[in-house]
């Protein structure tokens, strides 16, 4: 069995990666092809990232706390006393940014904990990441939208009329795949063509074409494991003629 440092070197190693690579399961959950155990007695987490240095950050909504794992196993409270913290994401600086699910807000924190408070105003916002040209996406669940902010914190829509989203990756082609709260995964192309699956397509469509192109083979991956969501994206893409670095 391989051991709790092995199973996060081969995690780190993979969010490190260029974004093309990312989508590579990592050679130890290939050769297990199993969930490991790697810590207990976190509350609720929701969103998570790896930093440049190889800390893993997990924000517990049910605690209202930020945790960090080091890459040795050692587990400190980053920041607490927040109010349903969801999304994470870490630019490229080492800004941590965090969502309160609670108060429609978004942090910013140094490296070194200090703290601001970046975004007010959206509306239930969920998973964070970051686009392929720097800009800050939030998906913003109460408008059914992902939404897009510049370092200068200039508001655009990405992508509009969702099914409750809660989080977004931005594809090579700069296209988007979307993960709705249901279970359901919404891919939107680069030329704004759109493909529904998942669990929540299925239930309002079963029979359609658009299921049956779609494939739900794999409509259940999302649920079972968030470190899969980006392979489950990449064999969707590569299976409707996406760019061949998603196969």
């Amino acid at each position: 069995m391989i051991d709790r440092r092995s199973m996060l070197s081969a995690i780190i190693s993979t969010a490190l990666m260029p974004p093309s690579l990312a989508m590579i399961t990592p050679a130890a959950a290939q050769s297990t092809n199993r969930a490991e155990r790697l810590w207990t007695g976190f509350s609720s987490v929701v969103g998570m990232a790896f930093d440049k240095s190889g800390n893993l950050y997990a924000a517990e909504w049910s605690a209202d706390r930020i945790s960090r794992v080091e890459p040795d196993g050692k587990r400190t409270t980053f920041a607490g006393d927040l109010s349903g913290p969801s999304g994470l994401a870490v630019e490229a600086e080492g800004n941590i940014y965090v969502a309160s699910y609670s108060r429609d807000e978004i942090y910013r924190f140094t490296p070194d904990g200090s703290r601001e408070t970046w975004l007010t105003g959206l509306a239930t916002p969920a998973g964070l990441g970051f686009d392929r040209t720097g800009r800050l996406l939030v998906a913003n669940r109460r408008t059914n939208e992902i939404l897009a902010f510049d370092a200068a914190k200039t508001r655009s829509v990405a992508v509009s009329g969702l099914r409750t989203p809660v989080g977004a990756i931005h594809r090579p082609d700069n296209g988007f795949v979307v993960s709705n709260i249901s279970g359901g995964v919404t891919i939107v192309r680069c030329d704004g063509r759109r493909i529904e699956t998942g669990r929540h397509c299925a239930r309002q469509d079963r029979g359609s074409h658009r299921l049956q192109a779609a494939g739900s083979s794999w409509s259940t991956t999302v649920e079972r494991a968030s470190m899969k969501f980006s392979t489950m994206a990449a064999r969707a893409c590569s299976s409707m003629d996406f760019p061949a670095r998603w196969a």
